[in-house]
């Protein structure tokens, strides 16, 4: 199982995201919830509200083709889109993922 994750600023723009590539059947289940975040942006500190999506894929083919979409519709111009290994999983977890 892969992972792809990636944050953006509205609760809005996560279910969008989420539901794009769960429809799109690259990923088998996609989770979002509020974060607090700081970075520098453009030289300036910043503290903000993002949502951080969760995208639980079958393999690394899959996880690539899903982190393109994300990335052909993402609203941030510099967006994080992570791929990870989600290690190994309840047997009955796997048997579902693998399901058409």
């Amino acid at each position: 199982m892969k992972i792809v994750t990636t944050t953006v600023d509205t609760l809005f723009q996560a279910r969008k995201i989420s539901a794009l590539v769960v429809k799109r059947k690259l990923v088998k289940c996609a989770g979002f919830w509020k974060i607090e975040a700081c970075y520098t942006w453009k030289g300036k500190f910043v503290q903000d509200t993002e949502y951080m999506i969760e995208m639980k894929c079958v393999d690394m083919k899959a996880a690539r083709r899903a982190s393109r979409l994300v990335a052909s519709h993402h609203p941030y111009s510099v967006p994080m889109i992570s791929i990870h290994d989600g290690g190994l999983a309840n047997k009955g977890y796997r048997r579902w993922m693998k399901e058409k």
